[in-house]
């Protein structure tokens, strides 16, 4: 008894305290509750709420951020602001916050000043080392947690939206994705699966339904784990990339992100590192299918090319140029594999299609122990290899692939032409024979450098080829492109000084990823606004969101650019110069992980807007869309 009643005059007190006052009554009907009789599922709603605006186009204002002035783990590769979520009763977001092993939570009911309420201390609880992912459907809260040995089974906690937990139960080895149905009755859960980085403890991928229809107890009586067993070298589609050393098809395949069809009847799964989605059956609880994604020819005149790619360190690039002389374009013997992180399903007149955002990853595993300079001291297993080093002898290794020789003098070719340096371009270790001789006669780059729309059956249908490189250059989209490097400066116009263009998250320096994926697209939200459907997404590198108008699939539209981040040569083209602006909550916006949509009849301020979660930088940031309506 002594125990309700403390919880009630808690909860009474942060409801008095509290910017909507009307979280009063709810805090009071939620906390008195047993934890576990809480249930998301509502059979009928859907994942984009009647909108009847009619919409022209739109575009993105800085609104507020929080600055949480602390700088990434460079060694460990993780941050403070991972993923958010919000959950509109309480107006809370919810961040997950690797580095200290929490989920944190902020109140955003007024956008222009988002303030720390508390955080919920995962590691500190027993509950895993940290949480990897959140996301908020119909009153529910899920976010995943893996755990100190990444390899061992992770678990999934449930709370309110107030952060009260309900519930948990265990899922598969080190878990990295959340996603509801629709209605919330079940969630899904991508188990990465990813190995030890000394190599010797390859836990297999796989991805974990819940049944949430009946509410939230038993809920490991509730949960089913699919794994890829069925799956081998025989039976898999060649195109499918498998390149772990020594691993098993289902050791190799590692689920990354997870979408649903609208009618909750399939789950769509990215596979990164293989260049694949799977396509699972949540009825049957069986594989459809794996579907390859293919290859992106960055040749002259390809299909979806554009104007090529930047994959020399030689300085900006002036774009534009049609001939296929140009500096851009690549040999037909030079293919992308796409490599998407997040995917989106959607759907138009009746038909399925995905979006993805094509961030493209090597499989680089090296020992946690760092030098004086931060760097890992011993290299396990590395999948990059220079390009102008790829028929050196040793250079493959562990594999030991028989080399066409042909291209052995293309690539020398390619080097005496562009004088690649010491920077080239990085490819895999595991090249393609085409032509079934035994001999490796392509070679392949690490993702798009885009964003694509596939069909539900896997077959593109539209990629944006070099628009982001081109926008960020300052050679495509002026006018809808802008950095905000200090709030009381406003939005500049991207130019070709961009310092910004193909840099890294830690520091700035033009061209400084150009040999490596470019300006990685990563995070992807979808959201309705009226009769339009938009996708917003998390440049990862340079920073910033773009957004483009997919309402049509077979012709999306770009519509805006913004990247809330500071520049200044003296400071910020070191990693040490961008950490000591990073602790004094100056730096802006570094390396956005996740990218949320919150619709306006939900907004804490009546206006759609979009979150960001920034994990080199540890902020999180809202911008206003700004819609401009038909014939306005």
């Amino acid at each position: 008894m002594l125990k309700i009643i403390l919880l009630f005059t808690f909860s009474t007190l942060i409801a008095f305290c509290s910017q909507n006052p009307s979280n009063l009554g709810k805090i009071f009907g939620l906390t008195l509750l047993s934890p576990k009789t809480g249930s998301s599922c509502k059979v009928g709603t859907t994942d984009f709420p009647e909108d009847t605006r009619q919409v022209s186009s739109v575009s993105l204002n800085f609104l507020g951020t929080f600055q949480n002035k602390r700088f990434w783990d460079d060694l460990n590769k993780i941050g403070t602001a991972l993923i958010s979520t919000y959950a509109p009763e309480s107006r809370w977001v919810f961040t997950v916050n690797g580095l200290d092993g929490t989920l944190d939570v902020f109140d955003i009911s007024v956008p222009q000043n988002p303030y720390y309420v508390k955080s919920i201390p995962f590691r500190k609880n027993g509950w895993g080392w940290r949480p990897t992912n959140v996301v908020y459907k119909n009153g529910i809260i899920a976010a995943s947690a893996e755990m100190r040995i990444r390899q061992q089974q992770g678990k999934i906690y449930f709370f309110d939206p107030w952060g009260n937990y309900l519930a948990d139960t265990y899922v598969g080895s080190q878990p990295d994705f959340v996603s509801f149905t629709p209605d919330g009755c079940k969630v899904l859960v991508a188990n990465e699966g990813e190995p030890s980085d000394d190599y010797t403890w390859d836990p297999e991928g796989s991805v974990t339904i819940i049944d949430l229809s009946s509410g939230l107890n038993f809920l490991e009586g509730k949960t089913v784990t699919i794994g890829f067993n069925e799956f081998n070298k025989s039976n898999i589609d060649p195109n499918i990339r498998v390149t772990g050393p020594n691993a098993s098809v289902p050791q190799d395949l590692e689920p990354e992100s997870i979408s649903i069809t609208p009618d909750g009847r399939l789950a769509y799964i990215s596979l990164q590192e293989n260049n694949a989605v799977g396509v699972l059956d949540l009825l049957t609880l069986r594989w459809v299918k794996l579907l390859p994604l293919g290859y992106k020819d960055w040749s002259y005149g390809a299909s979806y090319a554009g104007q090529g790619l930047d994959f020399r360190r030689s300085g900006p690039l002036i774009w534009g140029s049609p001939a296929p002389s140009t500096t851009t374009y690549l040999p037909t013997w030079i293919k992308g594999i796409y490599q998407p992180d997040e995917i989106r399903i959607f759907s138009y007149n009746g038909e399925i299609f995905f979006l993805s955002a094509n961030e493209g990853d090597s499989r680089n595993y090296q020992s946690r122990q760092g030098d004086g300079d931060g760097d890992p001291t011993t290299e396990f297993y590395n999948e990059e290899v220079k390009i102008t080093e790829y028929c050196n002898s040793g250079s493959l290794t562990p594999f030991n692939f028989n080399i066409d020789p042909t291209l052995c003098a293309n690539i020398s070719a390619l080097n005496s032409t562009y004088n690649l340096g010491s920077n080239p371009l990085r490819v895999s270790k595991i090249g393609r024979d085409t032509n079934g001789d035994g001999l490796i006669d392509e070679v392949h780059t690490f993702g798009g450098r885009s964003i694509s729309v596939w069909s539900g059956d896997g077959k593109l249908i539209w990629d944006s080829g070099s628009d982001l490189e081109e926008m960020l250059s300052g050679n495509k989209y002026i006018g809808k492109a802008f950095n905000l490097s200090k709030i009381v400066d406003g939005k500049q116009v991207i130019t070709k000084a961009n310092p910004f263009y193909n840099a890294s998250f830690d520091r700035t320096g033009i061209d400084r990823r150009s040999d490596r994926q470019g300006p990685e697209p990563e995070g992807v939200a979808l959201g309705k606004i009226g009769d339009k459907l938009f996708a917003f997404i998390g440049i990862e590198r340079p920073g910033g969101v773009a957004v483009y108008d997919i309402t049509d699939p077979k012709a999306p539209v770009f519509q805006y650019y913004l990247n809330f981040r500071f520049h200044d040569s003296s400071i910020t083209n070191t990693v040490q110069g961008t950490k000591q602006l990073v602790e004094l909550g100056r730096a802006g916006d570094l390396g956005p992980e996740g990218v949320a949509f919150i619709h306006a009849s939900v907004s804490p301020n009546g206006k759609d807007l979009v979150l960001v979660s920034n994990e080199t930088s540890g902020s999180i940031t809202l911008y206003e869309v700004v819609v401009t309506l038909q014939n306005q």
